[in-house]
């Protein structure tokens, strides 16, 4: 039995490789089991901008969100939302991620959208914010009304507390 394992052996090592002429080339000794598509993982994705350059831009938030997914190949995009403070814009949208459960977060800058890395508490908190306008989502469907609102994608201005505080002092005076 040894004498026939290195005699193959031998036989291997002699034969030369099409990538190398003095390695053999050494196949597997089991079957490969065949190419099983994959789901694509869900995943969230934020494109943070600079709001002077943002408004510049002709196109919309939305249009942004078909370019980044037609150029990454991405198939179940849905924008969740676009919110604008006053220096930055944040647009979040999941890919293959229907009931929008906490997932992966990749985030992008800029209009070349470079990546950036998140914090677990940046991940933490943009994750609560979504889950806030999915809680806000099923309120507004569940309260009567007499016409229809589209709740997807929220688009909203959050200016920081100094904006409010200034604009109680000077309207006050």
């Amino acid at each position: 039995m040894v004498a026939a394992l290195l005699s193959r052996y031998l036989e291997i090592k002699s034969t030369p490789s099409i990538f190398h002429p003095t390695i053999p080339l050494v196949l597997p000794m089991f079957d490969m089991p065949p190419d099983i598509p994959t789901e694509p993982s869900p995943t969230r994705y934020l494109l943070v901008f600079r709001r002077a350059r943002f408004d510049k831009d002709t196109r919309t938030d939305t249009q942004i969100v078909q370019e980044f997914a037609e150029r990454r190949k991405l198939a179940n995009v849905v924008h969740l939302g676009t919110t604008k403070t006053d220096r930055r814009v944040h647009i979040v949208f999941d890919d293959s991620n229907p009931d929008h459960c906490t997932c992966p977060v990749r985030a992008f800058k800029g209009k070349r959208q470079k990546p950036i890395e998140l914090g677990k508490s940046l991940t933490e908190y943009l994750h609560g914010r979504v889950q806030q306008w999915k809680d806000d989502d099923v309120r507004l469907r569940a309260a009567p009304r007499d016409y229809t609102v589209d709740s997807w994608p929220v688009r909203s201005e959050i200016f920081p507390v100094r904006f409010f505080a200034h604009d109680i002092l000077t309207a006050s005076c």
